[in-house]
């Protein structure tokens, strides 16, 4: 995997989402933690590992005969290293997870509706 410059965590993360694609037939909801530790007093922010170039990848390796192997490398190398480029946006503070689970919070607590913080997509 470090042979071709590839996140080893990243790799993981797409062999996870491919296999329960495989069992499932639909896309799993993966969170994982990104370390914050670099801010004074940093704890987590949480990065949704399933994304645009991750479903690519696993759509096409999910239909084995449709693509070239040299297409499925690409999906996975582009799907790595954008896997690995939300997890440094949200270690470097510009994660919105932590943020908008703060508002939700916010929002319950004062009584207030507010459908953009109550889609599904927010709640895992």
């Amino acid at each position: 995997i470090k042979q071709v410059q590839m996140s080893p965590d990243a790799f993981v993360q797409m062999a996870l989402q491919l296999a329960y694609y495989r069992l499932h037939g639909t896309l799993p909801l993966i969170c994982e933690s990104a370390h914050t530790r670099q801010f004074h007093h940093g704890r987590t922010e949480t990065v949704r590992a399933t994304s645009s170039d991750s479903v690519a990848f696993v759509k096409a390796m999910a239909h084995l005969n449709e693509s070239s192997a040299e297409t499925k490398l690409h999906l996975l190398l582009r799907a790595c290293v954008s896997h690995v480029e939300l997890l440094k946006d949200a270690m470097n503070g510009r994660g919105v997870e932590r943020h908008l689970l703060g508002l939700r919070r916010m929002a319950g607590e004062l009584s207030l509706q507010n459908e953009a913080l109550d889609a599904p997509a927010f709640h895992m």
